[in-house]
């Protein structure tokens, strides 16, 4: 039932980044989910952060990502090996305007999944790759080191 729902939450949360009813209906879905499934926590999160996107009042954005990256921030302290939700809080922050002075984690994630994609090979590693060399709060010498060392 849970690899159902992460299943289903990786396909939506993708679909939910352009589709206001998209980002919804995951939050919907995963409305009862809590810090004891950190990876399903950390997709509810970042929904929240998406549902903020497609909100136009600037209160509510900004609630939306502050209870947003609380909820992913949980997942972390939960589970802080887990390269997934590393990855989420990464491009979460990453993407975050930099007047709202929310970016905290970007530095620690980037040498967690640097070192990540150095030292495993899975299926992630591809999305880790694209996410740190597009990041736009990386130097040049940052996706220069993960490109000479991937």
């Amino acid at each position: 039932m849970q690899d159902d729902l992460l299943e289903f939450s990786r396909v939506k949360f993708k679909q939910a980044l352009q589709n206001e009813q998209e980002a919804i209906g995951l939050d919907n879905k995963l409305r009862d989910i809590t810090v004891q499934q950190p990876l399903l926590y950390a997709y509810k999160g970042s929904t929240k952060v998406i549902l903020a996107n497609h909100t136009i009042w600037p209160y509510k954005k900004l609630s939306l990502v502050k209870e947003g990256l609380s909820i992913i921030n949980s997942a972390v302290d939960a589970k802080k090996t887990d390269a997934e939700i590393r990855l989420l809080r990464f491009n979460i922050e990453d993407h975050i305007p930099d007047f709202l002075g929310l970016k905290t984690h970007v530095q620690e994630d980037y040498i967690f999944l640097k070192t990540f994609i150095e030292k495993s090979h899975t299926d992630l590693n591809k999305d880790i790759y694209n996410a740190l060399i597009n990041a736009k709060h990386l130097d040049a010498n940052q996706k220069k080191n993960i490109k000479n060392h991937i």
